[in-house]
């Protein structure tokens, strides 16, 4: 089995601020049966505005034109046909195809079930299949179905792809399903859709989607603890990670760590971002958010850390090595 390929800070940051993001560009079946009723309506209802438009204008020239009075309400059949025939023939036939593209967004049966969780402000991703945990990245592989089976640890957030499908809110003690497919291989940004607090804009999830191989890779690559390398600056700093209470937080597999409060940081120096997408993901970043996270993400739920200066560097230095 080939190797998952291990991205460069520059690699990360690149794929960070390429991420695709626009409804109008879909890259999913989903997303193109939506996309598809959204050009019908827009088209649909354009023409409907323009239509009005157009007799709004006439009307107000043949005002000015008529010499004869005519009945405040014209002539009837006029009326009927603009009123109720010609809604009724355009609405239904809306309905109907509405119906079916919604009858078809259902989560399929045979698909890799990923679960969510929603917490303020980042989100939680679990493979149960797989017994892989991490957060705010969701890797998945080209033309296969995802099952998302989704919750909230807080407040009702909402998950929208607009790149790859539609919207479907999380909500405390509830589980809802949201299907997926992704038919080219790339970095797309997911978004909290539903007011959650005060950063709910900044509460982003990147969808990953790799080929069949590469996920395979990955999968493997996952499923392995970290091993610390003889290296003393990697030792020094995996110390200093639990002397200083991380791990009563934040969940390293292979170590003691096992916080079940904040992200999983067992692969965190791989993540295209930092803080569900405040900032790319780089060396600079990552000491900046460990020393006072607040700053970059005002209200978090992560205090500002005091580490000794001379464990600094060797924690930064480990946190990124944990690829």
């Amino acid at each position: 089995m080939m190797d998952f390929h291990i991205q460069t800070a520059p690699d990360r940051i690149q794929e960070f601020l390429e991420a695709k993001s626009s409804a109008l560009n879909p890259f999913g079946p989903a997303a193109s049966m939506i996309s598809d009723l959204l050009w019908i309506m827009l088209v649909v209802f354009g023409g409907i505005f323009l239509l009005v438009l157009i007799l709004l204008s006439l009307a107000i020239l043949r005002r000015r034109w008529q010499t004869t009075p005519r009945p405040p309400l014209g002539d009837t059949t006029f009326i009927a046909l603009g009123g109720l025939v010609m809604p009724v023939v355009i609405l239904i036939p809306l309905l109907i195809y509405t119906l079916l593209v919604t009858r078809k967004l259902h989560p399929p049966e045979e698909a890799l079930v990923i679960r969510l969780t929603g917490y303020m402000w980042w989100w939680d991703v679990q493979y149960p299949d797989q017994d892989i945990t991490i957060a705010n990245e969701i890797y998945v592989p080209v033309g296969q179905s995802v099952r998302l089976e989704m919750t909230s640890g807080d407040v009702i957030h909402s998950f929208w792809p607009p790149s790859l499908s539609g919207k479907t809110d999380l909500i405390p003690g509830q589980i809802t399903r949201h299907w997926l497919q992704v038919d080219q291989a790339g970095s797309y940004r997911a978004q909290c859709a539903e007011f959650c607090g005060l950063q709910h804009a900044r509460m982003a999830l990147m969808v990953i989607a790799v080929t069949p191989e590469d996920f395979a890779a990955w999968v493997a690559q996952r499923q392995k603890p970290q091993i610390l390398a003889d290296n003393p600056t990697l030792q020094q700093g995996q110390k200093a990670f639990m002397d200083e209470g991380c791990g009563e937080c934040h969940t390293i597999r292979g170590t003691p760590a096992q916080g079940k409060v904040g992200p999983d940081l067992t692969h965190i120096g791989s993540r295209s971002s930092l803080g569900a997408g405040v900032i790319a993901n780089s060396y600079g970043s990552l000491a900046g958010w460990v020393a006072n996270p607040q700053a970059l993400k005002p209200g978090n739920r992560m205090p500002p850390s005091y580490i000794k200066a001379e464990d600094y560097h060797p924690l930064i230095t480990y946190l990124m090595s944990l690829e």
